[in-house]
């Protein structure tokens, strides 16, 4: 037994969608081993780049503000050191700090690339280094709207 599709809305999205003409192309009894999806929480592309190069001890320095009214999720964050430092890059994630990547030695690269992380509405993403000289920051990420 298959099924019959009667949704108007169903049959506009699939037609929207596929680019297909609805009265020629879109089955409107389905077999029993097809059905239709949506993906309602597709792959995002990141949007948002942002890089910083410090070039002074002891220093930090903001590398984004998240927005106030937006979700922003971070997907990438790298810290690449000249000189032996401590660096870091952290944000606030549910109310409180977190170090999103941390770098101690010279001539590395300390990076966080995994799932997206949502980063507090509202929130300074900082760098700090600390006894070296030079280091360069990047993140990527995306923001959505609040649904």
């Amino acid at each position: 037994m298959g099924l019959d599709i009667q949704s108007k809305e169903v049959i506009d999205k699939v037609s929207d969608e596929l680019k297909v003409q609805p009265a020629l192309q879109i089955p409107r009894q389905l077999g029993d081993k097809i059905q239709l999806v949506y993906n309602v929480n597709p792959i995002r592309t990141p949007t948002i780049f942002k890089s910083m190069t410090i070039n002074a001890p002891d220093t930090s320095a903001i590398i984004f503000t998240t927005p106030s009214t937006q979700d922003f999720f971070l997907t990438y964050a790298e810290i690449t050191t000249a000189v032996a430092e401590t660096s870091s890059i952290s944000a606030f994630i549910n109310g409180e700090e977190i170090f999103i990547t941390r770098n101690i030695s010279n001539n590395t690269i300390s990076s966080y690339q995994g799932l997206p992380i949502r980063i507090d509405r509202g929130t300074e993403i900082k760098i700090v280094s600390a006894g070296g000289q030079t280091h360069i920051s990047v993140i990527h990420g995306y923001i959505t709207d609040p649904q």
